[in-house]
């Protein structure tokens, strides 16, 4: 089976308020704080063997569907960066995962001014 790896990085700088961003997004601070790695945060990580990238961004972005106007007036006011990442690894069995975008995750990136990383690897 592939292993579609899928997350949702925030990229921040000086004069973030890791506060007020668990608060408008609804967030425990507490839940938040282990996925804080340097100057980003680590969102909805999922490696659950899929081979539909669509389940797995859904299964990621299920914290921040509905909430795509406060994650960009956060964008604005902090300078973030948001980054949908998915990370494949695919085998020469001939098997294939499905990467094309559907509708709601386009919608999302599209709102949030995400933007869609997508890194391969072949072993």
């Amino acid at each position: 089976m592939k292993v579609i790896l899928t997350y949702f990085a925030i990229y921040f700088n000086e004069g973030f308020n890791l506060d007020d961003f668990c608060a408008k997004l609804g967030f425990a601070k507490e839940e938040i704080l282990p996925l804080v790695h340097k100057d980003k945060i680590v969102i909805g990580e999922n490696r659950e063997p899929s081979l539909n990238v669509n389940e797995c961004l859904r299964t990621t972005l299920k914290d921040l569907f509905g909430k795509e106007d406060i994650l960009y007036q956060l964008k604005q006011e902090y300078g973030l960066d948001y980054y949908l990442a998915k990370v494949v690894y695919l085998t020469p069995e001939g098997v294939m995962p499905i990467l094309s975008l559907e509708r709601d995750i386009v919608e999302f990136l599209y709102l949030t001014e995400a933007i869609d990383d997508l890194d391969y690897y072949i072993y």
